[in-house]
């Protein structure tokens, strides 16, 4: 009997076993031992300062809009290479070979006996660790997988094209079944990783294929990797989720891809207002007027110039009925005739105005002073109407006007971007921007295998690396982020159209207990409706705190009398099968004990749980986060609480607070529209429209190769001012 079938997996499927090795290596041997018109005009009149620029009297070859699938290479016999990660491998046509997609393990070589085989494999080396000490470490676990075996010998040699390597051979006698089994592995640094051939098999097999193995070890080649025809050195790789819904990616239902598509003005790292399509921009004196001057040389992808009457279109297009879209009014409903677009009673928008090509007048019905910040949006951008008439996928393929253009998009995969050669603003520093949408396997091993430049981590993860990584703990970044996570009541339903009840459920949660149990540090406690950096929180605003007896109280006096008699309460919140999201469990416990009610839990696929709360298909209790798209208050209290929002997802009505925001809308001075919001933020919190539980904190890996931020407390397409140093 072979030993192979007794103690250990047969050679040919030892890659089983080579999956722990990357596991353990991946651990192990990476441990120590996620004013807005300073740049416009003065009020009233038309700059000066700055002359516009003729209109050009040429332009570089369109850059045509060239998103198109990408076609994987097909293997060649005899050769085996990675593109991706850089090498190349010749082995004899009568062998043969097994694709492996497990993480790290690129195929599997063997012979035609079947008897002797070549594994090719990589893992990641901690940076600052000699060659030398690492490849000895390696190549001693992996003999230790490929059966228990000893090391025989070592020493560092070189490859064929002169670059340094290690070689080892292993090997052990199983003297009860009369056979010796063994290895020689060869491993070279590249990047951040070791590239490992791996020979093994019986003793008589491997020596019988001496000099083929030699042939193969020798023929390992070292190249710059190319990801999807990209130069690595060029691009910046970073991870980023996909949505179900196409609402995400239409600017006009969504966030738009700011990548892509441009506005009139965008906001820059500091979160300042900045000119983009609009070169500059006068008010009127009572604030309720703003004219827009296009830029001259701005365009879109395929060359053609973008005109006051591709901004109305886009604007137009947003607000009408068949296109459906939620956000519209949220950003765009302060200019005249919105509203009666958006409800399908005119066909234009009355206060939009075409003064010539390149002049656009908006009015408004009032002075806003956040309105600048309101067109850095979604619904803002500029989109070109031969594009959307492509058909419903169009976004696919776009013909935007931002610094960048969509070379690729392969769903569920990748995106790939390049700067455009065409954009009018200053020339992003780096070439090439590469989203993977699929983490195969680990995104933190991706990262430690330099496939990922950038990194979000869950708070587990966050957790392990500042623990364990000592490497890649100078690497981390914490970003707090302008959102607020609550627990929303849908107050038209009963029991929370009672505020009283509302109020119980809010005095019933204990916070600290709460962060302690699901957060464990890595949030920022919410005690109110405003983030910490957005203008308006109170670092000081106690909130309703815990209260027990108070909580019983308020539910003695609601309409219901108590907690028994309540209706049927449902909590909607994302998860799959039996996994609960901690502070689920944590709430629901807490107000079992201490207000006896009965709650059901209904879990919502994350990839459509937007969509379907949105649609109001949910709970009347359900979580939330809203955050910022732009550095205001209004932006959380009115689009959140006033009666007549469209992101009012939980229904709130109080005409008091309405007032208060409606008053806020128009205040030109900061200090007083602060104070009204302020109080208004109190009604909400007092009223227990919703439960506000934290303020999210992102932890994020960011390559040392990248220069410039890419932490903002709002979701900002920063990739377009970073740089990429060069390789030393």
């Amino acid at each position: 009997m072979n030993y192979f079938s007794v103690r250990a997996p047969p050679l040919r499927h030892i890659q089983s076993a080579v999956i722990a090795i990357l596991l353990l290596v991946s651990l192990s041997a990476c441990a120590a031992p996620s004013s807005p018109q300073a740049n416009g005009s003065a009020p009233g009149s038309r700059p000066t300062s700055t002359p516009r620029p003729a209109r050009p009297t040429a332009f570089p070859t369109p850059n045509l809009p060239m998103a198109t699938p990408y076609a994987t290479p097909q293997p060649q016999s005899g050769i085996y290479a990675d593109a991706e990660i850089g090498f190349r491998v010749d082995y004899p046509f009568y062998w043969n070979r097994s694709s492996n997609a497990v993480p790290g393990t690129q195929v599997q070589l063997a012979n035609q006996p079947d008897n002797a085989f070549v594994l090719i494999l990589r893992s990641p080396i901690t940076a600052g660790q000699p060659f030398d000490t690492a490849a000895e470490q390696l190549h001693g676990q992996i003999g230790e997988w490929l059966g228990e075996l000893e090391t025989v010998s070592g020493a560092a040699t070189t490859t064929a094209e002169g670059v340094a390597a290690w070689r080892s051979e292993h090997s052990r006698d199983y003297q009860e079944y009369g056979i010796t089994v063994k290895a020689e592995i060869l491993s070279v640094v590249h990047g951040k990783q070791l590239i490992s051939l791996a020979a093994y098999g019986q003793e008589q097999d491997l020596d019988g294929e001496r000099a083929t193995i030699d042939s193969i070890f020798a023929s390992l080649k070292l190249f710059e990797p190319q990801i999807y025809g990209v130069p690595r050195s060029e691009a910046f790789i970073y991870a980023e989720g996909e949505a179900s819904s196409s609402q995400a990616y239409d600017p006009a239902t969504g966030a738009g891809d700011r990548l892509v598509f441009s506005g009139l003005v965008s906001l820059d790292p500091q979160l300042a207002i900045r000119p983009e399509l609009a070169e500059s921009w006068a008010v009127s004196a009572d604030g309720t007027v703003y004219t827009f001057y296009l830029r001259y040389d701005a365009r879109f992808h395929d060359g053609r110039l973008i005109s006051a009457a591709d901004v109305i279109y886009s604007w137009e297009r947003a607000a009408a009925p068949e296109t459906a879209s939620e956000v519209v009014l949220t950003y765009l409903g302060d200019i005249q005739g919105m509203a009666e677009r958006h409800a399908g009673s005119a066909e234009t928008i009355s206060g939009l105005q075409a003064i010539d090509d390149h002049t656009l007048q908006v009015t408004l019905d009032g002075p806003r002073p956040y309105f600048l910040m309101k067109l850095t949006v979604g619904p803002a951008m500029v989109v070109d109407r031969a594009n959307v008439a492509m058909g419903k996928a169009w976004y696919r393929s776009p013909n935007g006007s931002g610094p960048y253009r969509l070379l690729r998009w392969e769903p569920g995969r990748v995106k790939v971007y390049e700067r455009s050669a065409g954009f009018y603003g200053p020339e992003p520093a780096v070439r090439y921007l590469i989203a993977r949408l699929d983490l195969s396997y680990s995104g933190l091993y991706q990262y430690m295998l330099d496939e990922l430049d950038q990194l979000t981590l869950p708070e587990g993860q966050a957790a392990l690396v500042r623990n364990e990584y000592s490497d890649l703990s100078g690497q981390l970044r914490d970003v707090p982020r302008m959102c607020t996570a609550f627990v929303s009541f849908d107050t038209s339903k009963p029991p929370f159209d009672d505020p009283k009840v509302r109020q119980a459920f809010a005095l019933a949660v204990d916070q600290q207990l709460y962060q302690a149990r699901t957060l464990q540090g890595t949030n920022i406690p919410a005690h109110g409706l405003f983030p910490p950096a957005m203008p308006g929180y109170r670092a000081d605003f106690p909130g309703l705190a815990y209260n027990p007896d108070l909580a019983r109280q308020r539910l003695a006096d609601s309409s219901y009398g108590g907690g028994e008699p309540l209706p049927p309460i449902t909590l909607t919140s994302s998860g799959y099968g039996f996994w609960v999201e901690p502070g689920v469990g944590v709430l629901v416990q807490m107000w079992q004990k201490t207000l006896g009610a009965t709650i059901k839990i209904e879990q919502l696929d994350p990839a459509s749980f937007t969509d379907t709360v949105q649609g109001r298909e949910r709970g009347n209790l359900f979580f939330w986060e809203w955050c910022a798209d732009y550095p205001d208050p209004e932006n959380f209290a009115d689009a959140l609480f006033h009666s007549q929002a469209q992101q009012n997802i939980g229904r709130y009505h109080n005409a008091d607070v309405d007032g208060l925001l409606e008053q806020a809308r128009s205040q030109p001075d900061l200090a007083q529209r602060l104070a009204l919001y302020h109080q208004a933020e109190t009604m909400i919190v007092d009223d227990a429209a919703a439960i506000f539980l934290n303020h999210r904190v992102d932890t994020m890996l960011v390559a040392p190769r990248v220069e410039g931020s890419l932490g903002s407390p709002i979701g900002l397409p920063l990739e377009r001012y970073i740089s990429l140093k060069e390789a030393p």
